[in-house]
């Protein structure tokens, strides 16, 4: 993507998320909002009900909404013509709804709309799109909305990542003692939310995550911190130039992590849904256990919850409560290192990409009812 001269940039960007809630007067709307029609079993509402009352009935996902806005703001403090900010939920307070009113009533001509996620599972991004769809039928005056296409490839973000990752592994070799010195010792471990394989498939959601495990890998290899040189030159020439989808771990990568102790593997996590409908495996929870039987000598693991903009319930439950369980029962120290969204090199991405002509952007050709990836045919 490049800027057209002839066309002006984004006047506004729109923070989109699911939300969530602050209070535990706010967790029965917000379950109620999420799960409207669905018939969901009461038993696993109140598995999720006690999650959030167990954190005292607040995600961390709307303070960490509000760090990341407020990087955003302070980027722009002294930027001529900046773009405004606005952030709307689906789900929870402030309303998408509301949020597309403010943009009419403050004029705004041209909106980059900013998804909570960095990929693209299909029933995820069409969600997102079709909540805007029916806010902007009940606006007048509304701008068009630009939704970003999936960013997982973009230098920037996958810079982050590593930024992330390597604070995560120089923690580990700080409190590590002996330091681990064989490979099966210590698991780089990815995670990302488990989706519907009929869902994933279209929109080639597994291979956007190895995709972006691969750049981030080679990004921790590459940085002087972990023993190599300067980030890849491509990064530098392109960082907004979108790349073509890997659908395994690179053997090569895999390799140049042997000496320093560490391997690395994509699973899944907080799937729900009924037990007939096929979801994107392994589990988190089984794969360490299967992982463990395999390699006896694992003893740590780091673990990067790749698929997560944010911090959220199922970064500081399904992995913080349940997975660190599960390390601790096998005999494993477990490490994680957190989200990106609320980084400097994140914020300044998304202004980056605010700069760019909403034409430059490559447009949806979905059908409302099926993701076909059409934002990306062009490097896949």
């Amino acid at each position: 993507m490049t800027a057209s001269p002839s066309l002006p940039p984004f006047d506004s960007i729109l923070l989109v998320s699911y939300g969530a809630p602050e209070a535990p007067d706010q967790i029965e709307p917000f379950l109620r909002a999420v799960t409207g029609g669905r018939g969901i079993p009461e038993t696993r509402l109140a598995s999720v009900r006690a999650r959030y009352e167990a954190f005292g009935g607040r995600s961390p996902l709307s303070g960490e909404c509000r760090v990341f806005l407020e990087r955003l703001r302070a980027s722009l403090d002294d930027r001529a013509n900046a773009p405004g900010i606005y952030w709307g939920n689906l789900f929870a307070p402030p309303m998408l709804s509301d949020a597309i009113e403010n943009l009419a009533r403050d004029q705004r001509r041209s909106t980059l709309v900013l998804p909570g996620s960095a990929f693209g599972p299909g029933g995820v991004c069409l969600r997102y799109r079709l909540e805007a769809s029916r806010a902007l039928a009940n606006v007048d005056s509304a701008p068009p909305l630009t939704f970003a296409p999936p960013f997982f490839d973009l230098a920037p973000f996958r810079r982050a990542l590593a930024d992330a990752i390597l604070e995560a592994l120089a923690w580990d070799e700080l409190e590590s003692a002996p330091f681990a010195d064989s490979r099966d010792e210590r698991l780089l471990l990815f995670t990302a939310h488990s989706t519907p394989t009929f869902d994933a498939a279209p929109a080639r959601y597994r291979d956007q995550l190895v995709t972006a495990c691969n750049f981030v890998l080679r990004a921790i290899l590459h940085a002087p911190a972990f023993g190599g040189g300067a980030n890849d030159v491509a990064d530098e020439d392109a960082p907004f130039a979108p790349m073509a989808l890997d659908s395994e771990l690179a053997p090569d990568l895999l390799a140049k992590l042997n000496p320093r102790a560490i391997d690395a593997a994509l699973a899944f996590q907080s799937r729900s849904g009924s037990p007939a409908t096929p979801w994107l495996e392994p589990d988190v929870n089984l794969f360490l256990q299967e992982y463990k039987k395999r390699r006896p000598a694992l003893k740590r693991v780091i673990v990067v919850p790749i698929g997560f903009l944010f911090e959220n319930m199922e970064t500081v439950y399904d992995l913080d409560v349940e997975l660190r369980a599960t390390c601790e029962t096998l005999g494993l120290t477990y490490r994680r290192a957190r989200c990106v969204g609320t980084s400097e090199r994140f914020a300044e991405m998304i202004l980056e990409l605010a700069r760019l002509a909403p034409a430059s952007f490559p447009q949806c050709g979905a059908r409302c009812d099926k993701c076909d990836f059409s934002c990306r045919l062009a490097t896949t």
